[in-house]
């Protein structure tokens, strides 16, 4: 059964959420000195499964991820209300699908 913890890491993000054998696993929030958020699924220590980034002030994105990287569906929407659907493959656009 997970615990819930806090951990500070080196680079000054705060990881709050589950955690299994001092790693975190399952369900919970990375948060970044400069503001950027991950909230979402974690496997192994890495973000891994649906989960939401935010970019205070840019955009946030919301879609799936795979070892610490976006991989498959996903949406981009900007702060001007425009948003971007596309395909992520190991953290990159494979495939633009348009704009909804």
């Amino acid at each position: 059964m997970p615990e819930h913890k806090t951990i500070n890491l080196d680079s000054g993000a705060v990881y709050k959420g589950e955690v299994e054998n001092g790693i975190p696993n399952g369900y919970g929030t990375l948060s970044w000195p400069d503001g950027v958020t991950y909230a979402g699924w974690f496997k192994n220590g890495m973000q891994h499964g649906q989960g939401m980034e935010y970019w205070p002030d840019v955009a946030e994105y919301a879609g799936q991820w795979k070892d610490g990287k976006k991989d498959g569906p996903g949406e981009l929407t900007y702060k001007d209300g425009r948003k971007n659907v596309g395909e992520f493959k190991d953290g990159s656009f494979l495939s633009y699908l348009g704009n909804v």
